[in-house]
């Protein structure tokens, strides 16, 4: 896999962030149509209670290390409450899973993802498209 330079970071950066803008809308909407409290992971069909739009103060390194690591590695709460399922589904709806498999080989050194947690996210997601 290719080393992403930073104009594509960049690129990259603000897809995966328009798409959690509109994920984030589309659960406001929903919520305000309905007189409803939901997640907006439940909204688009996840058993997860968690709202991404904390990604959308992040900027740069802060926002990939907090993306990859709920994405490859994450805390028990991420990965037992499906939030994990909905951040992928989100990077993949916007750049695509192959580009994620880059992004991670990207960061992987710099965030500590051991063989372990790479192994786990390859059986459960597999290693491309």
């Amino acid at each position: 896999m290719k080393k992403l330079d930073q104009k594509e970071l960049n690129t990259l950066e603000s897809s995966i962030k328009s798409k959690i803008e509109e994920v984030v809308k589309v659960g406001d909407r929903y919520n305000a149509l309905n007189g409803t409290g939901y997640s907006a992971a439940y909204i688009h069909g996840f058993q997860a209670i968690g709202n991404p739009a904390y990604l959308l103060k992040k900027e740069g390194e802060e926002f990939w290390k907090d993306l990859l690591t709920d994405c490859v590695c994450p805390g028990i709460w991420v990965r037992h409450n499906g939030e994990r399922d909905f951040l992928i589904y989100i990077v993949k709806e916007s750049v695509g899973y192959d580009n994620l498999m880059c992004l991670i080989e990207n960061f992987k050194d710099e965030e500590g993802f051991h063989n372990e947690n790479m192994d786990a996210f390859f059986r459960r997601y597999g290693k491309g498209e």
